[in-house]
């Protein structure tokens, strides 16, 4: 509605709009903020002073929006004013209060609305949009509440960055144009159009994005609706312009604008602080501050400044400064390093916004580098100290999951001219351990998860699972729900998470189960309540493993040895029994669990040598028993000890210092003919023989002695002394010779040959002729030309012969003799393969053959003298136990292979292994016996049509009359395996000899399920029909079995 105003005042109203048109059309032409300025405040002046001359008659005025007048006529210079009121009125223009203050007495209201919307429009078209929003808002505040002045406030608050008071302006824009005409669309749509601008600048585009669409409905021409509408929705999806900021038509204040704008709030600063008579000196500094040579001086000033600082640096010198950040390869890390000259300068940001701070793209500063990986450096640096805080994150390569949020600062020198290297350790002090709970493959609620031993781990699973922090290392996870507990020992090497799954519902790993009073205290640690809940429930060996735990964390090794041996745990009570150096007692425990060889070693550490000697022994560890036998002074057993290790020669020699000469005699001939010392065995038997009036046996030692390559003149010597005692003057007589060919100068080799050679002569002549003879079968060798076995007892009888007790009266030993079958002088064959078998075993020098002193015969029968053993044949132990238990049949079994292995490359095959012929002594070794008889016996039965060998234990070759060859031994020690696990032979029905041939062989594990698959499997390959399918040689099943006596762990 038209407003009447006073006279006066529409005359003032009048000029100013007059004077208006003026200026508006000047701005055309006058592009410095200086000659606009100036214009505008001569304009306002003029407007002032000749206001009240100007008004001869009242004017109705609208109070509406005053339109722009653009006048078509330049302005020209001359119009403007340049006296010093001009100038004075534009340092007033800055502040504003002056249209409140100054001219408060002589403007009237309405005309101050008038002048603050005329002075906003003036300073935006300076760029002073500080002041253009100072006299709007007060203009507002005057009650000049337009749609034009809330747009012009809306975008000079923009202008100023104040983002919430411009939407706030916008808004109240868009509220009074709704309440206006409702066709004017392209109005409300403009305005619109700014806020979805304003919206895009906030970075709120789901909010840009429904304003804009609000524009667009009500005007769908506007193509920079469409624009903005556009680029919003290629940002979302990820557009290469994505990134570009959207260049919207008010951006903020320019540079010169923002320092003088800071000039400003200084002023006003400095007006409050000083006191009233120092503000006319301010005023001025301030008026020059702001004028062309003032900022002009200023910048001169600050570039000066400038100078001197940078030469001052240069002067000082400079370094550099390198921050090297460790952390896992595995890892995928974002730090933001900042360097600071005062500690504590920067703080470890908070867990909420260390992700979007810190990993966000930002730029890096002189003092502030951001995005950094693993290394960053600072360059040109003052030397001084400075301090450097990192700041970041560590994360999951594969998913971007946040692990560590580390935060560390230290203080460094920079020293001029060089680089200093700072390090950081951000290695993770724990990894992240993802736990899921099962119950039957379903993941279980609020199931606690811990770790053992680690206080304040207990964590509870949501959707089944839950996440501990553990350190690099073994760790045990202890799960509890319910009326169960259950462990897993893990192994954390990842700092990336590891994943544990653990199902209740099986039985892997449970603790125990069926009593839930003792779940909670378990999980939280306190084993003490969760025994005693158990004992209650009558878990009493459970409860006593929690006891025993809870001791050993407490240091009480004795309680818990105790706990552990009631719980049934007999290994880990012997563990801390040994940790006590309580010996005994962890003998004692270790021999309940079943570990010989840790009882052996704890008697040994404790200083009971007979007892660890023994359990040394049980294990076959013959070399450690015969140390542990010497310190104790076991003489019989620790000789014992080294023959079971192959040691005949040190035996043999300890045996010979102890005056025990027959078993030192035994020794000395089981020396190996591969033994570096068969040499020396060979001279300490010679020494023996002749000690004991043997002169031939001693001669015959000496001869294998220079066989072996360690003849010595002293040696041909005494071999020729020896023959000649024995009578043997020929033989004599050479070895006499060789000797003086080999060194003629040897004392009286001269004298010795001659005397030889004279008796030799004599023993010629002595003797008459007389009539030839032929020696009979009653006429005795000269081996029994007078009586050297004496018959003590019979032994035993079989298909062999008789075998009697019988001591040799030349070397005053006890000896078996067996003598053969009475019927062996009608088949001369065999008499012959005898003679030749016997000859080839007599050199059988091995701890598992039977060894063989002579063969010989009287008037009727022949005979075999060997060593007297004793114990029993495995058939009369099998008999008397039944089976035996699989490992100890491969022991036996091992020693077997060794005598049949040294026999095979010898050349010689046994034709008859069987138990009956594997005899076990004493001192726990396994003799093989009548080796070469069955091949005597095979000739024998041959006119009965009865073949050699036990038809039990026959190859199939050996059955059907075959080629016999070292694979026949094999059939029948695996026949001998089999009797052994299964207690009785495969085939003892029927035509055997048949079955051996044709009939597949029952697997031992049906009729012993306990016989493991490595012994079932190698004897029914050792059991093959065809002998090229068996086991190659004894020496490939010595190596099976010995893995099945001697499993791994």
């Amino acid at each position: 509605m038209p407003t009447k105003l006073p006279s006066e005042e529409l005359c003032v109203l009048n000029h100013i709009e007059q004077k208006t048109d003026v200026w508006r059309a000047s701005m055309r032409h006058f592009k410095t903020k200086e000659a606009l300025a100036l214009l505008i405040a001569t304009t306002f002046v003029a407007s002032i002073a000749t206001a009240s001359q100007d008004v001869t008659e009242p004017v109705a005025v609208e109070t509406t929006k005053v339109e722009a007048i653009e006048s078509p006529t330049p302005l020209a210079p001359s119009n403007l004013l340049t006296d010093a009121a001009a100038r004075d009125a534009l340092i007033s223009l800055h502040r504003p209060s002056a249209i409140t203050t100054s001219h408060q007495s002589v403007v009237p209201p309405i005309v101050r609305v008038k002048l603050l919307r005329l002075r906003a429009i003036a300073f935006e078209a300076v760029g002073d949009y500080e002041a253009a929003r100072a006299n709007l808002e007060i203009g507002v505040g005057l009650g000049d509440e337009t749609i034009d002045n809330w747009q012009r406030l809306g975008r000079a608050r923009l202008r100023t960055g104040d983002f919430d008071g411009s939407r706030a302006a916008l808004l109240a824009a868009f509220q009074l144009s709704l309440a206006r005409d409702q066709s004017q669309t392209d109005e409300r749509a403009s305005i619109l159009l700014e806020l979805g601008e304003l919206h895009i600048l906030m970075g709120q585009d789901d909010e840009a994005s429904r304003v804009l669409a609000a524009a667009h409905e009500l005007a769908p021409s506007l193509a920079r609706v469409n624009d903005l509408a556009n680029r919003i929705e290629r940002t979302a999806q990820g557009a290469p312009d994505s990134k570009k900021r959207v260049q919207m038509p008010f951006w903020p204040e320019t540079p010169s604008q923002a320092v003088r704008a800071r000039i400003e709030g200084w002023l006003e600063s400095a007006h409050v602080a000083l006191p009233a008579a120092m503000h006319p000196a301010l005023e001025r500094v301030g008026q020059f501050a702001v004028s062309p040579n003032g900022r002009d001086i200023g910048m001169s000033v600050i570039v000066g400044l400038a100078i001197l600082i940078a030469a001052v640096r240069r002067l000082r010198g400079h370094g550099d400064l390198v921050i090297a950040i460790e952390y896992p390869l595995e890892l995928r890390g974002s730090f933001t390093v900042r360097i600071s000259e005062q500690p504590g300068q920067h703080k470890r940001a908070k867990s909420s916004e260390a992700s979007s701070t810190v990993v966000r793209e930002g730029f890096s500063k002189r003092t502030v580098h951001q995005n950094v990986g693993r290394e960053t450096q600072f360059q040109g640096l003052i030397p001084k100290i400075y301090y450097v805080a990192v700041d970041g994150v560590l994360m999951d390569p594969d998913n971007g999951e946040v692990l560590l949020r580390p935060f560390d600062e230290h203080a460094v020198v920079v020293s001029n001219g060089k680089t200093v290297r700072l390090e950081f350790d951000m290695q993770p002090r724990e990894c992240p351990v993802d736990v899921q709970v099962f119950w039957d493959k379903q993941p279980t609620e609020d199931a606690g998860v811990s770790a053992r031993a680690i206080p304040n781990s207990l964590r509870y699973t949501r959707n089944g699972a839950a996440r501990l922090r553990l350190c690099m290392g073994s760790h045990t996870i202890v799960v509890g729900s319910g009326d169960r507990v259950a462990e897993r020992e893990i192994e954390v090497t990842s700092y990336s998470p590891t994943t544990v799954a653990i199902d209740l519902a099986g039985s892997e790993g449970v603790i125990f189960k069926g009593c839930p009073p003792a779940v909670k205290p378990y999980l939280h640690g306190d084993h003490n309540a969760a025994a005693r809940a158990l004992s209650r429930d009558g878990h009493t060996r459970i409860a006593n493993t929690l006891l025993a735990r809870l001791h050993c964390d407490l240091g009480q090794h004795d309680r818990a040895a105790d706990h552990f041996k009631a719980a049934g745990q007999p290994l880990e009570a012997a563990e801390l029994r040994a940790r006590l150096h309580d010996y005994a007692g962890a003998a004692l425990l270790f021999e309940e669990a079943g570990k010989t060889k840790r009882a052996a070693e704890m008697h040994r550490e404790g200083g009971e040598w007979l007892k660890a000697g023994v359990a040394f022994e049980s294990i076959d560890d013959f070399h450690t028993a015969a140390d542990c036998y010497k310190r104790a002074e076991e003489v019989g057993r620790w000789l014992g000890a080294l023959e079971s290790n192959g040691d005949y020669f040190d035996a043999a020699a300890i045996a010979l210092e102890r005056s025990d000469r027959a078993r030192a005699i035994r020794l000395l001939q089981l020396v190996p003919l591969d033994s570096p010392n068969y040499p020396d065995a060979c001279e300490l038997l010679a020494d023996a023989f002749e000690h004991e009036g043997h002169a031939d046996l001693a001669a015959q030692k000496i001869e294998q002695r220079i066989e072996a390559g360690a003849g010595t003149p002293d040696l041909l010597s005494r071999l020729g002394t020896l023959l000649e005692t024995c009578g043997d003057t020929s033989r004599a007589l050479e070895a006499l010779e060789s000797l003086r060919d080999d060194e003629p100068t040897y004392p009286n080799i001269a004298s010795r040959i001659e005397s030889l050679r004279k008796k030799i002569t004599l023993q010629s002549l002595s003797q008459a002729p007389s009539a030839p003879s032929l020696p009979t079968a009653a006429t005795p060798t000269a081996f029994l030309s007078e009586k050297r076995y004496e018959i003590v007892s019979e032994l035993g009888r079989g298909g062999m012969g008789v075998v009697f007790k019988a001591r040799d009266l030349r070397l005053n030993r006890e000896v078996a003799l067996k003598q053969l079958p009475e019927n062996l002088r009608d088949h001369p064959k065999a008499i012959q393969l005898f003679l030749r078998e016997a000859q080839a075993c007599a050199r059988l020098n091995h701890r598992n053959i039977v060894t063989i002193f002579d063969t010989d015969q009287d008037d009727v029968n022949f005979f075999i003298t060997m060593e007297l053993l004793h114990g029993y044949p495995l058939n009369v132990i099998r008999r008397k136990r039944g089976r035996i238990a699989v490992r100890d049949a491969a022991r036996l079994g091992v020693q077997v292979s060794e005598g049949l292995h040294y026999a095979h490359k010898q050349g010689i095959v046994h034709r008859d292994i069987k138990t009956a012929n594997l005899f076990f002594t004493t001192d726990k070794v396994v003799k093989i016996m009548d080796f070469g008889l069955a091949k005597m016996m095979e000739e024998v039965r041959r006119g009965t049509t009865v073949l050699g060998g036990t038809p039990y234990y026959m190859s199939p070759e050996q059955a059907q009359g075959g080629t016999v060859d070292q694979r026949a031994d094999i059939y029948s020690f695996g026949v001998t395996l089999y009797e052994l696990v299964t207690g009785g032979v495969p085939f003892s029905e029927g035509d055997v000899s048949y079955h051996h041939s044709h009939t597949p062989v029952t697997d031992p594990r049906e009729r012993a399920p306990d016989i493991s698959d490595d012994m079932a499997e190698l004897i029914l390959h050792m059991m093959e029909k065809n002998p090229n399918q068996r086991c190659s040689s004894a020496e490939e099943v010595r190596r099976r079995l010995q893995d099945i006596a001697n499993p791994p762990g």
